[in-house]
């Protein structure tokens, strides 16, 4: 018991580290290019009312004929994953949105 102590410990900080350190999130949400102004003023606006997320960076692409895939890597101080649960339901709303999808990133 005495040898496994000190990695028991590292193991455990790790974890707390893990639960309670920044975090970085990558949210992807395809949608119609129509709609590519309207869904990124909706991502502004719900970012900036959670007050939670900061937004680090957006990309757009291609994502086949007649959809472009948004991208956006965001930060948090701590996890905060059912604020991106909500966001990808908020942003589903949109009919124009066929996906929305996010992972620890």
């Amino acid at each position: 018991n005495l040898g496994l102590f000190p990695i028991t410990q590292w193991i455990n900080r790790q974890w707390r580290d893990d639960e309670h350190g920044p975090v970085r999130y990558q949210l992807s949400v395809s949608c119609e290019p129509a709609a590519m102004t309207t869904l990124r003023k909706t991502l502004l606006e719900r970012i900036a009312d959670g007050g939670r997320l900061a937004l680090q960076g957006v990309a757009t692409a291609a994502d086949g004929p007649r959809h472009v895939m948004l991208t956006a890597d965001l930060r948090s101080s701590q996890r905060v994953d059912s604020a991106l649960e909500a966001l990808c339901g908020a942003l589903l709303e949109d009919p124009a949105v066929t996906s929305a999808a996010w992972r620890n990133g």
